[in-house]
């Protein structure tokens, strides 16, 4: 059986790497029966398709359900703005995520909010290290809750459905999509990651962390960890799954 995959142009920051495909929950079929192709966070946001368990669709729908969608919102705002950068425009953008008990506010410590004004537009680099935080530490980790809810549901219609991650989670371009540039290990994730979990590998990890922007995220991050949502479920929850 032949698959066509469809190529969907990247929102804007987001850049394309030209050997990876569109999934969006795509099935394959094998010697045994049905593989739900699970793609990454990467893809996922590279992907409008509004089909399939993995959309870029369910997984807004999932973060309104449990009310982190602006954590979303946010990293595709940034950059949009980034990619297009006005006064104006930053002024809705400050007014939207920044501003103290607004709807979408992230949920950030108040020395990192305090970096940016309203007033005047922020330097990118510290717009990147923000949006850093946010996906690395926030967004992952709501992505993987999602992965696990997602399997659940395919496995109650099909006990034998099988799945398998698409590879290249640590790959350059994983790390320009969330960052622009290369993301720091956070000391709790794993080296080897399961099926439900992304992360990076040490050669994601950035050499030299002399920068003063570098150990200023380092803080944002303890900080953050308050902030953190834990996890709804334990890995020790799901049913086996039967990987490809």
């Amino acid at each position: 059986m032949t698959l066509s995959f469809k190529r969907n142009p990247a929102p804007s920051g987001f850049p394309l790497d030209p050997s990876r495909q569109q999934f969006g929950g795509q099935k394959k079929k094998s010697g045994s029966g049905t593989v739900h192709v699970i793609p990454t966070l990467d893809e996922l946001l590279e992907d409008d398709s509004s089909s399939g368990f993995y959309s870029k669709s369910e997984f807004t729908q999932y973060l309104q359900s449990i009310h982190c969608v602006e954590n979303l919102t946010f990293v595709i705002a940034i950059n949009s703005y980034i990619a297009n950068p006005s006064l104006s425009k930053w002024k809705v953008l400050y007014q939207e995520f920044f501003t103290e008990f607004s709807d979408s506010e992230i949920n950030l410590p108040s020395h990192c909010k305090n970096m940016v004004s309203a007033m005047s537009t922020p330097r990118v680099e510290v717009l990147l290290q923000l949006k850093r935080v946010i996906y690395d530490d926030i967004l992952l980790d709501l992505y993987n809750e999602f992965i696990k809810e997602q399997k659940l549901k395919l496995q109650r219609q099909n006990p034998n459905a099988s799945f398998k991650r698409r590879e290249g989670l640590t790959t350059a371009s994983a790390s320009m999509v969330s960052s622009r540039s290369p993301p720091t290990l956070s000391s709790d994730c794993p080296l080897d990651c399961d099926t439900d979990h992304e992360c990076f590998s040490p050669k994601s990890a950035p050499s030299s962390r002399g920068s003063s922007i570098g150990s200023i995220v380092d803080s944002f991050k303890m900080d953050l960890k308050k902030f953190r949502r834990r996890r709804l479920s334990s890995d020790k929850d799901l049913p086996e799954v039967v990987e490809s």
